[in-house]
């Protein structure tokens, strides 16, 4: 099983991939691999998630994969690097997501249309979802094959994030 196609080769029960406890449709296999990783439209973001096909409003784009990591944990890693970090995903105390070094997943690469640098009738088309414990972005609207993925991070993370910039 390659990384990037975390689905690949799991079994299925009742037209459901099985998962650690998540049943997907089938249908999400399909777009595993309908992504691409681009550069942004966001100036200054790097790299962006596109989509490859169309999603629906509702539809799971992808897993935000990861090591598995406490809270805590998030918060030493954190501390023990230059700057912030920008890929946590906090699911709970003892459950969180630390994509910084998981260069392979891309959920990673999806950029928030809010951030610090807005293009004018650009807005965020997918949201996280916590689903059995494991993240996903989901489209919060119907996406058209050639946009790209992009999702809020949260009020709180541009907060802190301005508040390093200053220092």
């Amino acid at each position: 099983m390659q990384k990037n196609d975390f689905l690949t080769g799991l079994p299925t029960i009742n037209n459901s991939l099985h998962h650690k406890n998540i049943f997907l449709p089938l249908q999400t296999l399909k777009t595993i691999n309908m992504l691409s990783i681009k550069k942004s439209q966001i100036p200054s973001s790097g790299l962006g998630l596109w989509a490859e096909k169309d999603f629906k409003r509702g539809d799971v784009i992808v897993k935000y994969d990861g090591d598995k990591i406490t809270w805590k944990e998030c918060e030493r890693r954190n501390e023990a690097q230059e700057g912030y970090g920008g890929y946590y995903l906090y699911i709970s105390e003892r459950k969180c997501v630390d994509a910084q070094y998981t260069l392979w997943a891309k959920g990673r690469y999806a950029n928030d249309a809010t951030g610090l640098t807005r293009i004018e009738g650009l807005r965020n088309n997918a949201r996280y979802e916590i689903i059995k414990g494991e993240a996903f972005i989901k489209a919060s609207r119907n996406i058209k094959a050639g946009e790209e993925i992009l999702v809020s991070y949260g009020r709180g993370y541009w907060s802190i994030l301005r508040k390093e910039m200053m220092n």
